[in-house]
């Protein structure tokens, strides 16, 4: 699966149904409150139930996200040295933090030494033969 795509489903997820919920709570009983109610509850679970799967595959090692750019699957998801997210660390591409407001967006920060200079991903240097 890729990274982008997860993140989206739960950022946006969020930012959906936790509205819905809201307002299917604050409306009278019967007529539309209760069908807000249910589907959103509906989806919340399927969401949640997902995420915790993927989660405890993720910490066996048995699943990896895709990187967004180059579709390789030789990446980790690390929190965030500020807390609060999840960052994708590709070996090709860099490392992807969710930025904006409500973390919707996601940013890529290539490697850089200390200079601020891009590195070479080791697997892409030639060998000089």
């Amino acid at each position: 699966m890729n990274y982008r795509t997860w993140h989206l489903l739960v950022r946006w997820g969020f930012v959906v149904l936790m509205p819905m919920l809201l307002a299917g709570f604050l409306m009278p009983s019967g007529g539309l409150g209760p069908l807000l109610v249910t589907v959103g509850v509906a989806l919340v679970m399927v969401l949640g139930l997902t995420g915790a799967v993927l989660a405890i595959l993720l910490l066996m090692g048995k699943f990896r996200f895709a990187c967004p750019v180059c579709r390789q699957r030789h990446t980790q998801v690390v929190g965030s040295s500020s807390g609060g997210t999840m960052d994708l660390l590709c070996e090709q591409c860099g490392v992807f933090r969710e930025t904006g407001p409500f973390k919707l967006k996601l940013k890529l920060e290539p490697f850089t030494d200390v200079h601020g200079n891009p590195l070479v991903p080791p697997s892409s240097r030639r060998n000089p033969a």
